[in-house]
């Protein structure tokens, strides 16, 4: 599992537990549910989570959408060890929904 989130204290973007030796931690430092919350903390709704590193600097991480939304990059390996692979590079679909009822079927 990666998580996505945004230091703002040093304008950078942050893979969770990736970018842990950054802070010169290790993943078993941090906990999962940090980490949900920092990638969920949405600016001027929820407050920046205050992290401090082994070191004691701080920084404020806020959600990870504010530099990547959409993060599908993150598993574009040549040896994923979870992903999924289109078949064809274009897939043409007629999908008709004649009424709404056809939606519930």
């Amino acid at each position: 599992m990666k998580i996505i989130a945004s230091d703002v204290s040093n304008g950078q973007m942050l893979i969770l537990p990736d970018d842990l030796d950054r802070y010169r931690m290790t993943p078993a430092d941090l906990k999962v549910s940090t980490a949900v919350m920092m990638s969920a903390s949405l600016p001027f709704f929820f407050r920046p989570v205050i992290w401090k590193s082994k070191d004691r600097n701080e920084s404020y991480i806020l959600d990870g959408g504010l530099l990547s939304n959409f993060p599908i990059w993150i598993f574009d390996t040549d040896n994923p060890r979870f992903s999924f692979h289109f078949v064809k590079d274009e897939v043409k679909i007629d999908a008709v929904i004649p009424t709404p009822i056809h939606l519930c079927i």
